[in-house]
């Protein structure tokens, strides 16, 4: 497609790890192929990090996969929680929103309290992160544990697959949920059933 339209593609968007249709990881090389596919094209990749932002690593999904976009788009694990959202990226482009050729504007742009926190909360990361994020991950890992072994005494087939800091459980017999076709196949249903017992319980 974007060898076919290359002169009217802007730019590509994506979750470098789908988090919105369950927690899928990309196959090997896939990044890294779209990466070279948009230079080649002359269109911006950009990266939808509001939920790996700073939860997968320090640097994100860009850092724990190895592939760096464009622009990355952040949400509110940049300050902990609070209400902040954020843009980031190459200085090439960023430079168009401070040189006036592309308008940014927003009601709570540098508001300060959401600014402190962001400072806070990537200076504790920074400070702290070699500690912290193995810790994360191995606290996932012991609740994706936890999840299985329940799953696997009341008889249910579950898959609860990802990374740790972020993951997701499926109603399926399937070893792998390698795509949105896949993700469709398992008991969605059935999930929205266990969500609805667990917020009742």
């Amino acid at each position: 497609l974007l060898a076919e339209h290359r002169h009217e593609v802007a730019a590509v968007v994506m979750e470098p790890l789908l988090c919105n249709t369950g927690c899928i990881a990309p196959e090997p090389e896939f990044l890294s192929g779209v990466r070279e596919l948009t230079a080649a094209a002359g269109a911006l990749l950009v990266f939808d990090e509001v939920i790996t932002g700073f939860r997968l690593a320090r640097g994100g999904a860009q850092e724990w996969f190895g592939v760096t976009p464009d622009l990355a788009v952040f949400g509110k694990a940049i300050a902990g929680g609070l209400p902040v959202a954020a843009i980031a990226g190459r200085a090439e482009v960023m430079d168009q929103i401070t040189a006036g050729t592309v308008g940014h504007a927003g009601t709570f742009n540098s508001n300060p309290v959401g600014m402190a926190a962001a400072v806070a909360t990537l200076g504790r990361l920074q400070r702290d992160g070699d500690e912290l994020y193995p810790r994360l991950r191995a606290t996932g890992q012991r609740l994706m544990n936890g999840l299985r072994s329940v799953a696997a005494d009341a008889g249910v087939p579950m898959l609860v697959d990802g990374p740790g800091p972020v993951f997701q459980t499926y109603l399926t017999s399937a070893d792998s949920v390698r795509d949105y076709r896949d993700f469709a196949a398992t008991d969605r249903a059935g999930m929205a059933r266990l969500h609805a017992e667990l917020l009742r319980r």
